[in-house]
């Protein structure tokens, strides 16, 4: 007889290197050390905003939005800063900064895009 699955935890893609572990430490985009688990008041976000001029993507990671959109805002990010206007169109919300990560990282895959050409198809489609 198989094993009934799960279907009340999400399946989150991860990298090969950890096989399913969970890592106490991750290391951030700057590479120092941080705990994993936000602060009861904090939570992590992987969004991604759309250039309204040529509709390209730019997609991220921060622990402060409201801080990173006024950053992109006001040229301090090297790749939106050589474009303008931006607009934010998607975003995720993670209690655990590792999750949010893993999330990044997939949706800047090829498969990642897919998904969100999928999930947000009727934006896309109004907003041409």
């Amino acid at each position: 007889m198989s094993e009934a699955k799960d279907f009340t935890r999400p399946v989150i893609p991860h990298s090969g290197i950890l096989r399913g572990r969970t890592p106490l430490l991750n290391f951030a985009h700057d590479h120092a050390a941080q705990p994993r688990k936000a602060s009861p008041n904090m939570y992590y976000v992987v969004y991604i905003l759309e250039n309204q001029n040529n509709k390209s993507w730019y997609i991220g990671f921060t622990a402060n939005l409201k801080q990173r959109l006024q950053e992109h805002k006001y040229k301090k990010s090297p790749y939106t800063s050589k474009k303008e206007n931006w607009r934010l169109m998607y975003a995720e919300l993670y209690l655990d900064k590792f999750d949010a990560l893993v999330r990044e990282k997939f949706l800047k895959s090829g498969s990642g895009r897919r998904f969100i050409k999928k999930q947000l198809a009727n934006y896309l489609i109004n907003n041409k």
